[in-house]
């Protein structure tokens, strides 16, 4: 909005006087209609896409499974009896998933305590998942890699002494010392000499003109000794503009094309040093104007003083943590395009100027041109709202992004980022839409939030792909067998039973360890590839059932619906041991002392159950002889075997 004359709600007053007539409260206001219209924005996670897309595909294979079954199975028998039908349902049932819901909620939970600690606050759960998936972060400069806290590096001027009078007066304008808010303002009083300040009570403040975006200066009008002064600071191009001389030793003296043109060298080069530059100016005012902006040209430029921000000490530590961890690191700012190329020098993010870009030059790119720019540049000066949110959207056609904020200004770009972050003291509206918050403005805590954010995601693809696999394979296996034998392979009550003892070492891998190999780079859900392994696994699982079926059929229908439910519990758990990693059993680091214990009693369970008279009367299981027991031990072997030969050609 163009509206220079109205406060909208929500915005902070740091300084200033003024009147006002209220025009709209509560829902009728501005600030609230955006709130509300962001509020209606649906952005699923992407680990949200990513679960639905998986359970679309398991669901749409088991239905078209089970519609070939019952017709392959009318075809040959003519009929299907209920029997076949509780089989099938019961098969149905165990091919589902059913644990994840729980395992994410355990491993979300788990990981948002975890964070808590580290000061991440988790509001969105799935957010936690969204962590370990990004490949890019972006952020911006002041406060997050530096201090924020501004400091007096040098001046240029003839007068320093009227240089910081000058300043300082623009500065409190009427407050009282001790009370500035602008970090330029503290930087300026910090650095003034204590002469200078004493003489400050001596003046006598009339009126005062905060900073104007557009214009890039700010004003104030003092008395002193009778004499009226109207002080401007500001952008050092902008007052040379509009200044006719320049303090020299004698009072002021025709400001030459020589002398800007030294100002401005002088401007350049702190700004290539990251320094940032308020230029001062001054004129005395014959009388009390109505329309005293009306006068602000005329000026006799006194000189300029720059200001450092100091890199935290964490910055460097932090973006090489993040490098390697797979991340690109950009920089997006709304600082001069000198100032950014300097901090991106210092942070060795950029070697030239050539991987800079202004927010302006980015808009007037094409589509192509736009997705190159931002691939290529790693940092963005001169930014204003829209260039952010276009940039983020612009890096998500290829990658998944994280974005830090803190304003009302970055709404736009939080709401657009796959991730959005913002700190604790960021405007509200801007805490409302991010997905975490971080109590510490520092990138390390972004830095293990994304590292514990892939172990969950890691935690939680070793079981969809395990259990799948499994799950798959005993699926085809029975299907099978329930064509070739006589008998049904397994009783529909015996199925459940299966399905819950296997889910219990499940259960447990939210709390399992995770190698530096599992957490090295961004995870994404490559569907191909998860496709694949369930394949190949679960045809592994399938071909070592077959060779039980095929064994075990001679020993009668009781015997062998015994023996299986306990092979294929005892598959599921040494499948999933093996194939938690992707390393050799030998190289890959321990599972967790839980998983340990939840797979010693789902083995212990699975075994007693079939030795003990009475669930042996409930679920129909007979003993097993010596020879039964050792040819179940020997395909196991037989299968770990060849589950830990098949991983090597997958790759985490």
């Amino acid at each position: 909005l163009a509206a220079t004359n109205i406060a909208f709600l929500g915005s902070i007053v740091v300084g200033g006087f003024g009147e006002g007539v209220v025009m709209a409260t509560g829902i009728h206001t501005y600030f609230a209609n955006i709130f509300e219209k962001i509020g209606q924005i649906e952005r699923p996670s992407l680990f949200e896409k990513h679960i639905r897309s998986i359970g679309a595909t398991l669901t749409n294979l088991i239905l078209i499974l089970a519609s070939l079954i019952l017709a392959v199975q009318f075809f040959v028998s003519g009929a299907i009896s209920f029997s076949y039908l509780l089989f099938l349902v019961a098969l149905i049932v165990a091919v589902v998933p059913e644990a994840l819901p729980l395992i994410v909620a355990l491993a979300f939970s788990k990981g948002a305590l975890l964070l808590a600690k580290k000061k991440v606050i988790i509001r969105r759960l799935s957010a936690i998942q969204d962590l370990g998936s990004v490949d890019i972060i972006c952020t911006d400069k002041t406060g997050t890699l530096t201090k924020n806290e501004l400091q007096f590096s040098s001046s240029l001027g003839s007068s320093e002494p009227l240089l910081f009078k000058l300043a300082l007066a623009n500065a409190l304008n009427g407050k009282k010392l001790g009370k500035l808010y602008n970090p330029f303002d503290k930087a300026i009083f910090e650095a003034a000499p204590r002469n200078v300040i004493t003489k400050l009570a001596s003046l006598n403040f009339l009126e005062a003109f905060p900073f104007d975006a557009t214009k890039r200066i700010k004003t104030v009008l003092f008395e002193e000794a009778g004499v009226k002064y109207l002080v401007g600071e500001g952008a050092p191009e902008i007052l040379l503009e509009h200044s006719h001389l320049i303090e020299g030793k004698n009072g002021g003296e025709p400001l030459t094309g020589e002398a800007k043109a030294h100002v401005l060298q002088w401007f350049r080069e702190r700004g290539q040093k990251g320094e940032r530059v308020l230029g001062v100016a001054y004129k005395k005012i014959s009388s009390a104007s109505p329309h005293i902006k009306e006068e602000e040209s005329g000026f006799t430029f006194v000189g300029c003083l720059s200001f450092r921000d100091p890199l935290k000490e964490t910055s460097s530590q932090a973006i090489e943590l993040i490098q390697a961890l797979g991340l690109t690191f950009k920089i997006i700012t709304g600082d001069s395009r000198e100032v950014a190329t300097a901090l991106g020098k210092k942070l060795h993010l950029i070697t030239s100027e050539n991987e800079v870009m202004t927010g302006e030059a980015f808009e007037k790119l094409t589509g192509k041109e736009r997705e190159a720019a931002a691939e290529s540049c790693v940092v963005f000066a001169r930014t204003l709202p829209s260039h952010k949110q276009s940039i983020i959207e612009t890096l998500e056609r290829r990658h998944a992004v994280g974005f830090l904020g803190e304003g009302f200004n970055d709404v736009p770009a939080l709401k657009a980022a796959h991730l959005s972050m913002v700190v604790d003291n960021s405007s509200d509206m801007a805490r409302n839409v991010a997905d975490v918050i971080l109590l510490d403005k520092d990138l390390l805590v972004i830095a293990q939030g994304i590292a514990e954010g892939r172990k969950i995601f890691a935690n939680v693809t070793k079981y969809i792909r395990t259990t799948l696999s499994a799950n798959i394979g005993n699926f085809l296996s029975l299907i099978i067998a329930s064509f070739l034998l006589p008998y049904l392979p397994l009783l529909s009550i015996q199925i459940l039973l299966v399905n819950l003892l296997s889910d219990l070492p499940m259960i447990a891998i939210s709390l399992d360890t995770v190698g530096v190999n599992e957490i090295h780079k961004p995870h994404a859900y490559d569907f191909k590839k998860l496709y694949l392994f369930v394949m190949v696994f679960g045809a592994v699982s399938s071909f070592f059932d077959l060779i039980f079926f095929f064994i075990f059929r001679t020993f009668g229908a009781s015997s062998l619906q015994t023996g299986w439910f306990i092979f294929s519990i005892l598959t599921e758990i040494v499948a999933f041991i093996s194939l938690r990693t992707f390393l050799p059993i030998l190289k890959a680091k321990a599972p967790s002392g839980q998983i340990v214990i939840a797979s010693g009693i789902a083995i212990g369970a699975t075994i007693v159950l079939t030795l003990m008279p009475f669930a042996r009367s409930i679920f129909h299981f007979v003993l097993l002889s010596r020879t039964q027991w050792m040819l179940i031990a020997a395909l196991l072997g037989a299968y770990f075997l060849a589950n830990e030969e098949g991983k090597r050609f997958f790759k985490t």
